[in-house]
């Protein structure tokens, strides 16, 4: 699930996740989304509590971005020594606000920042929308198998063109079972 928010000139996702492979596949699915389908979206009904009135709750990726994929891609981000915060509590820390709110290491954020950077090349340059993925972390960092499809304007839309995937206001957090992200797109 992921939530859009207005910033100035810039467009944010908020992306909600059990895992942290869901949660960067869902902020990667979230950017496709925007990127083609726009920040319209069908049920502005499941905003959370607090969302600024701007704010939309989003819908998963329509069934014409998930068509038929064309091509594999190997995808890896490097990220030395890569805390990885499952099982293992050490590489998180509690925030001072909250005590059940965990914010994650900064490498964390910077992975998030050039995966997404990644997907964006492969939509922006490459003209490829990734339909199905695969991705795993270890302590080398990110290693992902994409299936990958042409984007197709006509099929796709064209509504929202990302320049770059920014630092500004970058976070992934975990509170409870669930993983959050917020990210800042410059449009």
């Amino acid at each position: 699930m992921f939530e859009v928010f207005e910033h100035t000139a810039d467009l944010g996702i908020r992306v909600r996740a059990p895992s942290l492979e869901g949660l960067f596949k869902e902020a990667a699915e979230a950017m496709i989304q925007l990127m083609c389908r726009g920040p319209q979206l069908e049920d502005t009904t499941s905003a959370p509590t607090g969302a600024t009135p701007s704010a939309q709750a989003a819908s998963p990726p329509t069934e014409a971005l998930r068509a038929t994929p064309t091509e594999l891609r190997e995808v890896t981000i490097p990220a030395e020594d890569l805390p990885i915060p499952e099982p293992q509590p050490s590489p998180c820390e509690t925030s001072s606000d909250n005590g059940s709110r965990i914010v994650l290491s900064p490498t964390w954020e910077d992975l998030l920042h050039d995966w997404l950077s990644t997907i964006l090349y492969l939509f922006s340059v490459e003209r490829l929308i990734p339909v199905d993925y695969q991705i795993q972390f270890d302590s080398m960092g990110l290693k992902a198998r994409l299936k990958v499809r042409a984007y197709d304007p006509v099929r796709d839309g064209g509504e929202v063109e990302i320049k770059a995937v920014t630092y500004h206001g970058l976070r992934i957090e975990k509170e409870a079972n669930e993983f959050t992200a917020q990210v800042i797109f410059d449009v």
